[in-house]
């Protein structure tokens, strides 16, 4: 009864705290005696787990042949490299400047990959500091 309570919240819920939460209340409606925490826990789990699993199956199995080998190349280690291209998509962001943003601005649009900039893009310029703010005035 707890298994097929905790596989129907792990459906519906991803933590395993809720999912303990459900068959809990589950066991309590249909007024059985509630087993040990840990038992629970593994139990949900377990649930949660096997949920996750069929997840990602059927997602995998929608995939078209194409996306799945574009996804299969960005796991594979080329010869003479020392990151695959998956390690280059997760790599953290750079601190955001105006040449960083352009950059960025610049891969996304054209798709070359690239952290820099590309020729036909030019970070914005800055102002002059003389005309960024006004003279003082004296009091």
């Amino acid at each position: 009864m707890a298994q097929a309570a905790a596989a129907e919240a792990a459906r519906m819920r991803d933590d395993v705290a809720d999912i303990i939460n459900a068959v809990i209340e589950e066991l309590v409606r249909r007024r059985f005696e509630l087993p040990a925490f840990g038992t629970l826990a593994k139990i949900a789990t377990a649930a949660r787990a096997a949920a996750n699993r069929d997840c990602h199956r059927h997602i995998a199995n929608t995939l078209p042949t194409e996306a799945r080998r574009r996804l299969n190349e960005l796991l594979t280690l080329p010869p003479g490299q020392a990151r695959t291209a998956w390690d280059r998509v997760k790599a953290e962001p750079k601190r955001s400047t105006p040449h960083t943003t352009c950059g960025i601005s610049c891969t996304i649009s054209t798709g070359c990959g690239r952290r820099a900039p590309a020729p036909q893009c030019s970070p914005p310029s800055r102002p002059p500091k003389s005309a960024a703010l006004p003279p003082r005035r004296a009091p």
